[in-house]
């Protein structure tokens, strides 16, 4: 509590309110010292001046001076005993005179020192001060005694400006005074600098203290006469005379007179310096809360409300104006009203039964304080808001005599609760309550507060970059804004969003204006209580950093960039530390956010369970209340926003890694934020945090239709705006360009097919760009990929029409002719498929094999429609030769004609003019580059990949002779033994290059498999040997390849059986990559125990892969059920007896274990054995009805789940049938 003083003198609060805004220095003297506790009681005083001047007489003349003698100059008297005794003996005198070592420091130098000083100054030699600061231990003071000192010392410090014991130089003499300026020019100009910023108090100083009226001198000759601020000389001087106190004032000395607390001046000091600690702010502390607040656990009732709105208000008149309340006062905040928002749960808030004004008071106050934690209006309390909102915005409502509610207060309060629900409205993107609320303020606009008026402004422009629309938003920002030099921090906040539509320069100049009115305003009022300035400047200081960063970045130099930016950082890195001392240092405070955020990763769960030590021992626990992971990643957003902070100003991200750990915490509570905050990172990788197939998993065809209702217009507006003549407005829109592809690439796998039909054609927009626009657009290629992967066999036929004249984009790259393909390649249909429902005339081919091809683009382009249209049987005989013509126009041999987006073997099965022998070019075109290839060192990038997956899919096709066969065996044995050692010593092969030989390894082990398996048969083991030694180096090095041994099949009886019982053994295997090698094999061997009519053999290896189905052996599981579908559907005699029951106890389990727990992408291989479940299924389906039988309970659950429409396409399209019928 505050001291109480019979006559306050006017000073005293003007220097507690500069020290506890820490904008205060003192400066100690002699008379300070005579406080110390002497160690003994024969210990001598110190001396006063005249004492000393006592010694120094005694020195000289050998004798003690006359009674009552006073002297004029003991500066000179000093300078005296150094003339005739020399330097040593003066120092000597001094350290003899001076008890220090037989003195303690007394509890009024741990209170001085306890106090907020910027700097502790002292002309004393002893070491009470220093030996002082062990008994303070909330403060830690640097000890300076020399320059060198000051160089590394940190405030406070403890500056001995006239020297310390033990240890010369001590300054005593008329000469030491007289060059001190020059000798000791560092500490006086830091006393200097020390008193331009602070208010400087002396104590321990009288009206005639040689040193005291030295350092004023000082001061006057450096700071000069007019400029000098206030100084307060503090002590008992009653007996000052008047005269004297004039002189004082003259030099700018104010006297601070405590005998107003004591005659005595220990007592009149330790009153002063607890009059100094009771006048501790409580700002720092806030909210503080009155003993007699009511308690939450008490209420019964609306009477605990009545009284906790009251508490609440009081706090709120007590609030220190920071901008964001910092981390221990807003957790102790929300400590403290979290239950009172838990208690309205179990109270109506919209019966309207709530008396007036007790219903305002409850909206007002809970609202500004859940606003002030960073916490979001969650359940009752929209409409709870609304309902007041709209009673109190009544002018004839009448308001009771005993409140302290005005009309004014009444409508400003009113205001700030429908701003409160336009930014909860945006956040959710609820676009039609918000432009209702939006409406209301509109209607009273010019009632509003100026600080109302820019609130609703700059949440108007977010709402626009919300619903994707920057363009409109930088227009509310830069032309319609009317600005207010008044609000300086309002400035700011729309300047940086303006930095981040790209407006950077005017921003900057913006924030520079800003940063020097709240500075000017600043200089002209006491921090004290109020931190809303100080608060202020912190954010526009970051905020004004984070676009000079930008623009140092976009200079080019990057190194010159991080020089520049480092500067500036430390530069106002030391005003932040200034300001962290009011809780206002705006970086801590996102720091610490951002820490608790990255720490908070385990998901949040209702219930826990820990296991005891003791066997079999579990224990629950239950949590109650608010998921607190989305608590802390709305905090975060939030505190982002409050603070004004850009995301990303051009091609300087910000606040990327932060606000990416915010949006899987996020994604189920506030979808659309989520999505805006992808968007304004301008980061297509972020998808994943939100659109991944964990989420789409719990979304239905309802919800993602809605999410096209709102995002396909912005879509629609951005393909139109990138195009746009003007390049400012078109790069408005850059970011949407880049991540919106990917979004929509991903909700198709849940839309209805409608949707998908807007995408294709948005997607020829796309294609139709300007060449030099077309580069804004971000995963194009995985966009079209996507679309046409998730429709059904049916709406990929209905496509086709409309992709056969789809633009040709011009002036492509090279990197950009592998993202801008014919979406034509992307179109994959069954054989199965009648020709008939793909909707496209002959008269529309014709057009196309006659339309000109002015460039190899154009023509490759062409080509590829026109062969995928031959693929799916809509050339007649005539259109056919005609393509043949053109695909071998130009060819000579041994050329091939190339094929975009086809293997090269491809041009076997198109026409061909008769003087061509496609197969056998084909075949030596393949033997030279796989020659070529082995022979070459392994490289990413090689055409390695192109080969193997030549051989392997032509394989059927071409019909290789033995001995070509074996040539690529050798080939390939050569390889090998140039490659193997990468995998026999791991440790020293750099890992990427031992996977990518393990890949091509395999590659290769399946591309020979398939050539060996359609040689035709040979008695011959021999002639195979080669092959033989590479399978045994092979398994020596852990590389599967029972597939390359099937192919081999031997006709000896124990071999063919040895490998019958690996293949088989190796299907139950747990190795992910030997089990798919065992699967690979057993097709083959099917194929081949089929040939030679030996199906007795593959019994035990049909029997084992059932089995796997059924008891679900999930390495590789995916492939296993593949592999029996397409075993059910080429190799009939497959299905024995005995398979469909066990196929059909396993689909039925499968139904159950995959319907929900998809982790991430698709993580656990969940979605994916769903689709392979779902086509093996189908392929049951057909089997069971061509045998005329009715269909199991198993395979109609199946035929239900792929029904269902809230399925993923991946699923519904893996049965062919009924995907078709879900086309509308």
């Amino acid at each position: 509590m505050p001291i109480d003083v019979p006559t306050p003198n006017p000073y005293l609060d003007e220097i507690a309110d500069r020290l506890w805004s820490n904008n205060a220095a003192v400066m100690v003297g002699a008379g300070f010292s005579r406080n110390a506790k002497p160690v003994g009681p024969t210990s001598a005083s110190f001396p006063s001046w005249q004492e000393l001047g006592d010694r120094f007489f005694k020195r000289l003349h050998g004798r003690d001076p006359c009674e009552g003698a006073r002297y004029l100059n003991i500066l000179k008297l000093a300078e005296q005993v150094e003339a005739a005794f020399g330097r040593p003996a003066l120092n000597k005198l001094l350290r003899d005179a001076i008890p220090d070592s037989r003195y303690e420091p007394s509890p009024l130098h741990s209170q001085l020192l306890s106090l907020p000083w910027k700097d502790v100054f002292t002309t004393n030699y002893d070491t009470l001060l220093e030996r002082a600061r062990a008994s303070v231990t909330l403060k830690n003071y640097d000890v300076v005694t020399t320059k060198e000192d000051l160089l590394y010392a940190n405030q406070p410090r403890i500056m001995k400006l006239h020297g310390s014991f033990p240890s010369p130089p001590f300054v005593i003499t008329e000469e030491d005074y007289r060059c001190y300026p020059n000798d000791h020019a560092p500490f006086v100009n830091t006393v200097r600098q020390s008193l331009l910023e602070n208010t400087l108090c002396l104590v321990g100083f009288s009206g005639d203290d040689p040193n005291f009226l030295q350092w004023i001198g000082w001061i006057r000759d450096h700071v000069g006469r007019e400029s000098i601020p206030k100084i307060y000389l503090v002590g008992v001087f009653n007996k000052l005379g008047e005269a004297d106190r004039r002189l004082l004032d003259r030099r700018g000395i104010v006297v601070v007179d405590l005998s107003i607390f004591s005659q005595d001046p220990k007592n009149a000091l330790d009153k002063f310096l607890n009059f100094l600690k009771s006048r501790k702010t409580r700002a720092l502390d806030w909210p503080i809360v009155s003993p007699d607040a009511p308690s939450c656990t008490q209420v019964s009732g609306r009477k605990e409300y009545r009284e906790i709105v009251t508490e609440w208000r009081r706090q709120r008149g007590e609030y220190p104006g920071w901008v964001v309340v910092p981390k221990d006062r807003r957790q102790w905040l929300w400590l403290h009203t979290q239950d009172w928002l838990l208690g309205l749960d179990q109270m109506s808030l919209e019966d309207g039964s709530w008396e007036t004004p007790l219903d305002l008071n409850l909206a007002f106050e809970l609202t500004w304080r859940l606003d002030r934690c960073l916490f979001p209006l969650i359940e009752k309390l929209p409409s709870f808001l609304e309902n007041v909102a709209k009673k109190y915005s009544n002018r004839t409502l009448q308001l009771p005599e005993n409140t302290h509610w005005t009309r004014t207060s009444v409508f400003e309060a009113v205001a700030n609760i429908r701003l409160w629900l336009l930014r909860y409205y945006r956040e959710d993107g609820l676009d039609e309550q918000w432009k209702k609320v939006r409406q209301t303020i509109e209607d009273d606009f010019e009632r509003l507060l100026p600080k109302h008026r820019a609130s609703f402004r700059l949440e108007e422009a977010l709402q626009a970059l919300f619903r994707f629309n920057p363009d409109e938003a930088k227009r509310l920002l830069v032309d319609d804004w009317q600005s207010n030099n008044n609000l300086p921090f309002w400035e700011a906040k729309r300047a940086a969003l303006m930095a981040e539509l790209g407006e950077v320069a005017a921003a900057r100049s913006i924030l520079e204006a800003s940063l020097s009115a709240i500075r000017q305003q600043l200089s002209l009022n006491p921090i004290a209580d109020d931190y809303t300035l100080v608060s202020q400047e912190s954010t526009v200081m970051l905020l004004l950093w984070a676009v000079e960063l930008s623009m140092n970045m976009t200079k080019g130099n990057l190194k010159n960039s991080n020089v520049l930016s480092k500067n500036v950082l430390i530069e106002m890195s030391e005003r932040w530390n200034s300001l962290a001392l009011y809780k206002c240092d705006t970086r801590q405070e996102i720091e610490l956010l951002s820490a608790r955020l990255q720490h908070s990763e385990a998901s949040w769960r209702p219930e826990s369970k820990t296991h005891s030590f003791d066997l079999g021992r579990v224990s629950q626990t239950l949590h109650f209340g608010l998921n607190e992971e989305e608590v802390t990643a709305y905090n975060m957003l939030r505190m982002y926003e409050d603070f004004g902070m850009p995301y990303r100003i051009r091609h300087t991200s910000f606040v990327k890694a932060e606000v990416e750990s915010t949006l899987p915490k996020m994604r189920l509570c506030s979808r659309h934020w989520v999505l805006v905050n992808i968007v304004r990172l301008g980061n297509a990788k972020a998808n994943d945090r939100l659109f991944d197939r964990e989420y789409l998993s719990g979304l239905s065809l309802e919800d993602v239709d809605r999410l096209f209702e709102i995002y396909l217009p912005a879509f629609k507006r951005t393909i139109a705006m990138v195009n746009e003549p003007n390049l400012s407005k078109a790069k408005n829109f850059e970011l949407l360009a880049k991540t919106l592809p990917d979004i929509f690439s991903r909700l198709c796998y849940k839309c209805s097919p409608a949707y998908r039909e807007h995408l294709v054609a948005l997607l020829r927009a796309i294609y139709s760009s300007k060449p030099e626009r077309r580069t804004m657009f971000a995963d194009v290629n995985k966009f079209t990929r996507r679309l046409f992967h998730s429709m059904s066999t049916n709406e990929r036929a209905l496509a086709v029409s409309s992709l056969v004249d789809f633009p040709v984009p011009d002036h492509l790259g090279e990197i950009e002719k592998h993202i801008f393909v014919n979406p034509m390649l992307r179109i994959f249909l069954p054989r199965s498929l009648r020709k008939e429902e793909i909707s496209i005339t002959e008269e529309r081919i014709d057009k196309l094999l006659d339309q000109p091809a002015p460039t190899k683009e154009d023509r490759d382009w062409i080509m590829t429609s026109l062969v995928r249209l031959h693929e799916w049987g809509k050339l007649n005989q005539r259109q056919s030769n005609r393509l043949g013509e053109l695909l071998w126009d130009g060819v000579e041999i041994p050329e091939i004609p190339i094929i975009t987006g086809c293997y090269r073997f491809r041009c076997i099965e198109l026409p061909y003019p008769e003087e061509f022998d496609p197969e056998t070019l084909v075949r030596e075109y393949l033997r030279s580059l796989f020659s070529e290839q082995m022979r070459g060192k392994q490289s990413p990038g090689s055409p390695m990949d192109e080969v193997l997956g030549e051989l392997r899919q032509s394989a059927e096709i071409i019909r290789w002779p033995k001995a070509e066969a074996l040539e690529l065996i050798a080939r390939f044995s050569g390889w090998w033994d140039r490659h193997k050692s990468y995998l026999r010593d791991c440790t020293s092969t750099p890992l990427g290059l031992v996977n990518m030989t393990k890949q091509t390894i395999q590659k290769a082990v399946h591309a020979l498999s398939e050539v060996f398996l359609h040689l035709p048969p040979d008695n011959n083991d021999e002639r195979v040997s080669p092959v033989r030694k590479l399978l045994t180096e092979l398994a020596e090095h852990n590389i599967p390849a029972k597939v390359l041994d099937a192919a081999i099949l031997s006709k000896v009886t124990e071999v063919r059986k040895e490998l019958l019982e690996q293949v088989a053994e190796a299907l139950l295997h747990n190795d992910r990559e030997i089990v798919v090698d065992a699967l690979l094999a057993t097709g083959v061997l099917a194929r081949k125990l089929a040939k030679e009519e030996s199906l007795s053999e593959f019994a035990p290896v049909a029997m084992v892969l059932v089995q796997g189905v059924q008891w679900r052996h999930r390495p590789a599981l995916a492939h296993r059920l593949f592999m029996v579908a397409d075993l059910v559907t080429k190799q009939g005699w497959f299905l024995s007896p005995m398979a469909p029951t066990g196929l059909l106890a396993g689909l039925e389990q499968i139904v159950e274990e995959t319907s929900s727990g998809v982790k991430g992408n698709d993580e656990g291989g969940l979605i994916t054995i769903r689709a392979t479940a779902a086509y093996l299924a189908f392929t049951l389906s057909e089997c069971y009805k061509k045998s005329g039988l009715d269909e199991p309970k198993a395979i109609q659950r199946w035929r239900e789940v792929c029904s269902d429409p809230n399925e993923f396409s991946d699923v519904k399209n893996s049965w062919p049938v009924v995907g078709s019928q879900n086309v509308s």
